[in-house]
C-alpha cells in the first residue's frame, strides 16, 4: 500500500513514490544519455557563442551610426 497524506496546503504526498524518485536520480547515467547530453551541451554553447558575437557587432555598428543627442542650434 503507498504511504500518501495531505500536506498542510492539502497537496496529496506519495511517500513511496518520492523514495523511488530519489534512488532514479542518484543513479548513474546511461552511457547514451551521456552521449545526448553532452551533444545538447555542445549545440547551446555554439548557439550561445553566435548571439553573444552578433550582439556585439550590433552594437558596435549601432555606435558608428548614432546621432547626437542634443540638436544643433543654427545661430
Amino acid at each position: 500500500m503507498a504511504k500518501t497524506t495531505r500536506s498542510s496546503r492539502g497537496v496529496t504526498v506519495d511517500f513511496d513514490l518520492l523514495s523511488i524518485q530519489n534512488q532514479l536520480a542518484a543513479s548513474p547515467k546511461p552511457a547514451n544519455v551521456m552521449v545526448r547530453e553532452q551533444l545538447i551541451d555542445k549545440k547551446l554553447r555554439r548557439r550561445t557563442k553566435k548571439l553573444i558575437d552578433q550582439l556585439s557587432t550590433e552594437d558596435t555598428d549601432s555606435t558608428d551610426t548614432e546621432q547626437p543627442l542634443t540638436p544643433e542650434i543654427p545661430q
